[in-house]
């Protein structure tokens, strides 16, 4: 029975969507719950899951349209089911006459665990095939057997996984682990690679990598992925995920740990290495705010990364979260930390609190994270005071002269007062002769991320001159 996808509705003030990138093509098999197509808006991409498992049989808004909320946008129908103009007219009027607000996809940090992952019931397989999915991931009930009876044998799994790691399109959701924890995220690619007349073979592009590495509490649907498909357009493998514990990887938690956000990246690294796209000899961090000082602290760890590029970057978190209390309101904060630290020792529960009373934004940025939860009000989130506790002890430049040997490059905002100027400079002089610091006139901390306004042209142009200097 067809099935009709419209266009959602998140928040209460949404009255249209863009479309992004479709993750299927019309005639591609999906299941119920996987992601099918990126909904945009200003500041943040959404991913919309199938309501339920067949066949694409229509897309019927292109990437790029722009329309109301519950506008029909694609048709999920059995294999051969007839799908006719006049089925989907009556489907857009049953839709119309219904605009729920739908919830979107949980982004932030929350108590409540994420939910296990269906798997297949009990499959024949041998044990090598076995052991071989386990090892991958792979649910054997999504496995087409070649063995005696139907049993499932090695070289099947070995197709399986081949299919897994070929893309079939420019944006393909995928998959990595880091202690054992499943951290989820998008890889883009060039558009070129997916055309029938590209100069350059899919299976062998050796293109250059970039990992996006994510800011205080951010995930892949906010703020980055269109920064993301730019980079990927102009030749390049750019990786975005979530840290273990943030949006879609792993059970939800109230801790942002720096060191275990930087391992998280170094497995992304390892995974990235190996995907048959990427040359694994070119392969630069690009980190956002903490994400910066993630990637300056990565990189001085991992002589695989070969260039850095950072926006907004702290030197030192505590000299960060100093800078914006006077000194009574320090000294009280830092008693609530202390305090905090004993109740956790002696096994009690820590205090929890809003995620930007620990970093307090400037009223520029208030302003831009206000009109960001209200458009989006499920990305706010509470964090608890180990948070604070973990940044304090946070200083990159400790170990920034690792880098030495590698091209570095620091962007920031003149006019940023939440993480400020200075904090780059640091890290400039830590590192030494191979950082270059762009300071970018009038900008605040959150103004790289307004796709179209001047200064995010000129963040994504600085950036993508540098990287493409590195590639020849």
């Amino acid at each position: 029975m067809a099935t009709l996808i419209p266009m959602p509705k998140w928040g209460m003030t949404m009255q249209e969507g863009t479309i992004g990138t479709w993750l299927k093509n019309e005639g591609d098999q999906v299941e119920a719950g996987e992601d099918i197509v990126e909904i945009e808006s200003d500041k943040a991409i959404q991913l919309v899951e199938s309501p339920a498992s067949g066949i694409v049989a229509r897309i019927l808004v292109a990437a790029g349209e722009t329309v109301p909320i519950t506008t029909p946008i694609a048709v999920i129908a059995d294999e051969g089911e007839d799908v006719s103009d006049e089925l989907i007219a009556s489907a857009t009027v049953a839709v119309a006459d219904d605009t729920p607000v739908t919830p979107p996809p949980q982004s932030a940090p929350t108590a409540a665990p994420s939910p296990p992952r269906k798997r297949g019931g009990r499959v024949p397989a041998s044990p090598a095939a076995k052991r071989l999915a386990r090892e991958h991931d792979i649910d054997l009930g999504t496995i087409s057997a070649s063995g005696p009876d139907g049993l499932i044998v090695v070289e099947d799994v070995q197709a399986a996984i081949q299919d897994a790691a070929t893309p079939a399109g420019p944006v393909s959701t995928i998959a990595f682990y880091c202690r054992s924890t499943r951290l989820e995220g998008r890889l883009y690619l060039p558009d070129t690679l997916f055309q029938t007349d590209a100069p350059t073979p899919a299976e062998d592009p050796s293109l250059p990598g970039v990992i996006l590495c994510l800011g205080y509490t951010y995930t892949q649907d906010l703020l980055v992925p269109e920064m993301a498909r730019q980079l990927a357009q102009a030749g390049r493998a750019c990786l975005v995920f979530d840290y273990r514990g943030f949006g879609r990887s792993g059970d939800a938690t109230t801790a942002v740990r720096p060191w275990d956000q930087v391992e998280d990246i170094r497995a992304a690294v390892s995974f990235l290495a190996e995907r048959p796209e990427v040359d694994s000899s070119k392969i630069t961090l690009l980190g956002i705010s903490l994400g910066g000082s993630h990637a300056v602290a990565t990189a001085a760890l991992d002589p695989r990364i070969t260039a850095i590029a950072t926006i907004s970057a702290a030197a030192d978190f505590r000299r960060v979260l100093r800078s914006t209390r006077d000194d009574d309101s320090w000294a009280e904060f830092l008693e609530r930390v202390n305090v905090d630290r004993t109740t956790r020792a002696r096994g009690g529960d820590g205090e929890t609190v809003d995620a930007w009373d620990i970093i307090q934004p400037d009223t520029d940025s208030r302003a831009f994270l206000d009109a960001l939860y209200g458009e989006f009000p499920h990305l706010a989130c509470q964090l608890s005071l180990e948070t604070a506790d973990a940044l304090m002890g946070y200083a990159p430049e400790l170990i920034a002269s690792e880098t030495a040997d590698r091209p570095v490059l620091l962007i920031h905002g003149e006019n940023d007062e939440l993480v400020p100027p200075t904090e780059s400079e640091s890290l400039a002089t830590a590192i030494g002769n191979s950082a270059r610091l762009v300071t970018v006139p009038d900008m605040d901390h959150f103004d790289w991320a307004r796709p179209g306004d001047s200064r995010y042209e000129k963040v994504l142009e600085t950036i993508d001159v540098w990287l493409a200097e590195l590639d020849h």
